[in-house]
């Protein structure tokens, strides 16, 4: 009997819940789909200078003049003010390129580096916001959404004709355009994702090229397991090479150096951020 198997999880579809699910949460909040202030789950979890540390450190203190708290050490705000919205018009724009992009370079590279690649990518435009407008409140995933449109420029051999069939560069050209005109949108948190997604796809491409050399070259000095035989009559057994395995063992090196790389890439990004901010 054939078993029956469930379709595989998408890292697209999950990411675009939990979206949804965190701006149905902040409709608690703010009571309307076109909120026109900032709500307090948005100051609470939202990407916000001064709690991240990027601004020189501060002590809240109460009515009564007794410190009550420590800003600067909220790190954890780099990733939570990617997921909340400020409206159904910014939650729709960025899910809907998310799921366009996503379902295709999920595809192409697999579930870890794809997951790898968005969260790299939200680290990186969180440190262009943060470097921009330290002080104001940012949120949503456009930074991770730009740094997908940027993976897909660079790659596009590892995407065949993603970026031509689709219209990419033109979009994300006037995406820039648009962040350029209109006040309230993180320019900041736009091209910092889009610089993060460049650089993991490169990198990624690069390491793609090192693992399947080094693997056509181990092949290349190996005798291949249905080209040699055994031979028992001269006393001694000839070792075969699994190209099968072989292969198996490069392309699990490839995801997990890869996956490596694009966590260097995020954490730099950081690091950079609160140097350049030290500094100004």
């Amino acid at each position: 009997m054939r078993q029956f198997r469930g379709p595989a999880l998408s890292v697209t579809a999950v990411l675009a819940v939990v979206n949804l699910g965190v701006f149905v949460r902040g409709l608690v909040d703010s009571g309307s789909l076109w909120p026109t202030r900032i709500t307090q789950f948005e100051i609470d979890y939202g990407l916000w200078g001064p709690e991240v540390g990027l601004t020189e450190d501060t002590v809240l203190i109460n009515s009564l003049g007794n410190p009550i708290g420590l800003i600067g050490d909220q790190w954890w705000r780099i990733f939570t003010g990617g997921f909340l919205h400020s409206g159904i018009a910014h939650i729709a724009f960025n899910m809907l390129f998310l799921l366009l992009l996503g379902n295709r370079m999920e595809k192409d590279l697999g579930a870890f580096r794809f997951f790898f690649l968005y969260f790299g990518a939200l680290v990186g435009g969180a440190c262009g916001a943060l470097l921009m407008e330290p002080e104001a409140v940012t949120v949503g995933a456009s930074g991770a959404v730009f740094g997908l449109m940027g993976g897909a420029l660079v790659g596009k051999r590892l995407f065949g004709n993603l970026a031509r069939e689709s219209g990419l560069l033109g979009l994300l050209v006037l995406n820039i355009l648009i962040s350029f005109a209109f006040p309230g949108i993180s320019l900041g948190g736009h091209l910092g994702g889009l610089a993060g997604g460049a650089l993991i796809v490169l990198a990624y491409s690069g390491i793609n090229k090192w693992t399947q050399d080094s693997y056509y070259r181990q092949r290349s000095q190996q005798p291949s397991s249905w080209e040699t035989p055994v031979s028992e009559s001269a006393g001694r057994k000839i070792t075969s090479f699994d190209a099968s395995k072989s292969f198996k063992r490069w392309r699990q090196l490839d995801i997990a150096i890869g996956c490596l790389a694009a966590t260097a890439i995020g954490t730099g990004f950081f690091w950079l951020a609160i140097l350049l901010a030290e500094r100004v």
